[in-house]
């Protein structure tokens, strides 16, 4: 819903006489006038500018609605922009009789001149329609340009709706992910680090990742296309899960999988690692080509505002289950050793931490 100005005037003007309205009306720009009348949808207010002497020449009264939805469309996506969300509209910064002045030829056409703004605003979201249409409701599409019906506002509402619920849809998922990497570092704690930090060094407080992942997940919910100002974009560029174990889980996975095998310089230690002087243990293995490199935003094959593959996010749920079921197993990995036993040895021991992270 749009943020409505001048609440307190739309209040005050109703308890008013018509011909007092009207003299308010004199002094105020035609802009204004059609921000007042669309944001608060007032009969009475409606009635005074129909029968301004000026404004109902310029907004008569079979006009007047049609005027209305198309500024609050206007209105709407202007704030969605964020970077300016008033109106902006210099040939309609003026007040009606001073737009009357022109000759009728070359007077302003104040459906035309907004309508060129609301699909100025609406094409922009363009470049990005290949990623909205994944999170479009089955039964609706966004259409290509050349099929939009410019004609009539209705349409072009329908088409803002659609794309509008599909961002928030696409915001949704992204922020349910970024809440579920925050509970798992609290329900896992020390068992995880970002994909990108190689080094295996345990980080001993994690409660600083934990309340920025929590904050981003509640920023990212906002609409963000039209501004620009994409919330955890490097989080969702990247082309690896951001949040991977320490390899020291993996091997001692190996080891209780595959009982009594070895770990060292297999094809678990990565491609061409397999010397004494690479990694010798197993390791996840991250993709790092640069040609994978994340593509200018907006750009066609440009995927970093998608969430993460939910299949990624799944498999780590399901791997840290596990391995806290190894280190609770009192089976016998070997002579006079439990599993558990053996775990808590090389990994350490696993607490699982119950707390609700609102309280991080």
């Amino acid at each position: 819903m749009v943020r409505a100005r001048y609440s307190s005037v739309a209040g005050r003007l109703p308890k008013l006489p018509r011909e007092l309205v009207h003299k308010i009306l004199d002094d105020i720009s035609l802009v204004k006038v059609l921000e007042l009348v669309s944001s608060h949808d007032i009969a009475y207010i409606d009635q005074c500018v129909s029968t301004h002497f000026h404004l109902r020449q310029l907004l008569p009264p079979d006009v007047l609605p049609e005027a209305k939805s198309y500024f609050l469309l206007y209105n709407t996506l202007c704030e969605r922009r964020r970077r300016q969300p008033l109106p902006n509209l210099p040939q309609l910064a003026h007040d009606a009789q001073v737009l009357l002045k022109a000759k009728l030829s070359q007077r302003v056409d104040i459906i035309a001149i907004i309508k060129v703004e609301i699909l100025k605003d609406l094409e922009a979201y363009a470049p990005f329609f290949p990623i909205l249409r994944y999170f479009c409701d089955p039964k609706l599409s966004i259409p290509d340009r050349v099929f939009w019906d410019v004609s009539s506002v209705t349409w072009l509402w329908d088409l803002f709706n659609i794309i509008d619920a599909a961002e928030k849809k696409l915001n949704a998922v992204k922020s349910d992910q970024l809440k579920r990497m925050a509970d798992l570092m609290v329900e896992y704690p020390g068992m995880l680090r970002e994909y990108q930090d190689f080094s295996q060094e345990q980080r001993r407080n994690a409660d600083h990742k934990i309340a920025e992942l929590l904050l981003l997940s509640e920023r990212i919910k906002r609409p963000q296309i039209l501004s620009r100002k994409f919330v955890g974009r490097y989080i969702f560029s990247q082309h690896n899960f951001h949040l991977v174990p320490y390899d020291r889980y993996l091997r001692a996975f190996l080891k209780v999988r595959f009982a009594g095998s070895r770990t060292m310089f297999t094809k678990y230690s990565g491609k061409d690692l397999r010397s004494n002087k690479g990694f010798q243990q197993p390791r996840f293995c991250l993709r790092t080509d640069k040609s994978l490199a994340t593509p200018p935003l907006g750009v066609v094959g440009d995927t970093s505002l998608l969430p993460a593959s939910e299949k990624e996010v799944e498999w780590l749920e399901a791997f840290l289950v596990i391995c806290k079921h190894m280190s609770e197993m009192e089976e016998e990995w070997k002579a006079g050793e439990t599993v558990g036993e053996y775990w808590k040895a090389h990994v350490g021991e696993m607490s699982v931490v119950e707390m609700d992270v609102g309280e991080v």
